[in-house]
């Protein structure tokens, strides 16, 4: 057994140690998170709402994130990955409060606000502890390595949520929950005696009016082929988020299986991420993700050809071992860029996190509208072609490289010669 007080000559190092903390906060995240994220759909339409009405209010949580984004933008001078996660986990706590209050439309709003601002800021933290714990050379093994951690946590959500909350969802099922957020808190308080340092990264303060949203908006010109692949990946996890709960409603065929098919869809990543490292180093980080994110469409788009609940398994199983090579390395290719360009790190962070929410509001909003009128099956044909779509629009126009002028150092800089 591992003893973290062990000095950083012994078995594991400080950056070993700082990411296998890290690496349990997400775990522990993940899985409070995940279970919310089954229990949610369930709550909304047992409360009477039709999937369109479901969908819409799911939307909400983004549109929540997106006005978040732009305040933190705003407002937000100092990034630090330890303080981000503190605040956001005290919020989970504070998430069933609202989300379980059944019938209760105004809250079921303010819990899609918490969800919005508590996911906003987790995000932010993670990538910050990226760039500021790892080497840039280490980015993509490092963030398999979390990914992994984080996947793990989803895997096992979903099998959790679905065995405690068969039919319907109450109080007492949100104690898993919340056990797992208190280890989440007790990992980070554990992870602050082995950080490299304390001090948040200052990020420049623009004196001229309306500086900051300008800089976000050319950050976003700038990183357009990352941040379409961010919303597509986005648009198609929230549909398989929404459509897996309750697919036994639209599907009686498939009654059952809906906690298995999300479990299925996160275990890839357990695997597949250790890979990640090797394939971006030969093909380019951004090359990988394009072309992983078309092949991952491709197995999806024959889903709705059965009905067999073992072949739709296999399928759900080979599309996301393939997103699993594309969500790291996506990943991998952010960090460079707030490695390399420290001026914009609070523009890039919340370019990626806005179009994060951009997806989970087209993705909710199309679940609705489709569970409404076609089969749960069909919902994930038409998720495949848009798929297959953005990633061959990616493969032919993204440029080979995005430079970023940094006006911390007062030069170019461009980290994308390999990504």
């Amino acid at each position: 057994m591992i003893n973290l007080n062990q000095d950083t000559t012994n078995i594991v190092s400080r950056p070993k140690k700082t990411l296998f903390l890290f690496g349990l906060t997400t775990f522990f995240f993940a899985i409070s998170n995940g279970i919310y994220s089954y229990f949610a759909p369930i709550v909304i339409t047992d409360a009477g709402f039709t999937n369109t009405e479901m969908g819409l209010l799911m939307a909400s949580s983004s549109i929540f994130g997106i006005a978040f984004d732009l305040l933190l933008v705003k407002y937000l001078k100092r990034v630090d990955y330890f303080r981000l996660y503190l605040y956001s986990l005290s919020l989970v706590l504070l998430f069933p409060l609202f989300l379980l209050s059944h019938n209760i439309y105004i809250l079921f709003l303010l819990a899609m606000a918490l969800w919005s601002l508590y996911s906003n800021l987790s995000a932010f933290g993670y990538y910050d502890f990226i760039a500021r714990e790892v080497p840039k050379k280490d980015h993509s093994s490092s963030s398999a390595t979390l990914y992994i951690y984080n996947d793990l946590g989803y895997v096992i959500a979903p099998l959790i949520a679905g065995t405690i909350a068969i039919t319907s969802v109450w109080w007492k099922d949100a104690l898993i929950p919340l056990v797992t957020t208190l280890l989440a808190l007790f990992s980070l308080i554990t992870l602050m005696r082995y950080r490299k340092t304390s001090n948040p990264r200052e990020r420049p303060i623009y004196e001229h009016g309306g500086g900051s949203i300008l800089s976000f908006l050319k950050v976003c010109k700038r990183l357009w082929p990352i941040l379409v692949l961010t919303m597509s990946l986005n648009i198609m996890e929230s549909v398989f988020w929404i459509v897996s709960p309750i697919l036994d409603k639209v599907s009686p065929l498939l009654n059952g299986i809906g906690g298995i098919i999300l479990a299925v869809s996160m275990v890839p990543s357990l695997f597949v991420s250790w890979s990640v490292g090797p394939i971006t180093k030969y093909f380019g980080k951004k090359k990988s993700a394009y072309a992983s994110f078309f092949l991952s469409s491709f197995f999806l788009l024959l889903i709705p050809l059965t009905t067999s609940p073992i072949i739709i398994i296999i399928l759900v199983f080979i599309s996301n071992a393939l997103q699993a090579i594309t969500f790291p390395a996506m990943g991998g290719a952010i960090a460079d860029y707030l490695k390399e360009s420290k001026s914009n790190d609070i523009y890039i962070l919340s370019a990626k996190d806005v179009f994060e929410n951009i997806g989970y509001i087209v993705g909710p909003l199309l679940t609705g509208v489709m569970l409404d009128h076609t089969t749960g099956l069909e919902a994930f044909k038409y998720l495949a072609l848009f798929g297959i779509t953005i990633s061959i629009l990616l493969l032919i126009f993204s440029p080979k490289s995005i430079p970023f002028y940094d006006a911390r150092i007062s030069k170019t800089v461009d980290p994308t010669h390999a990504t």
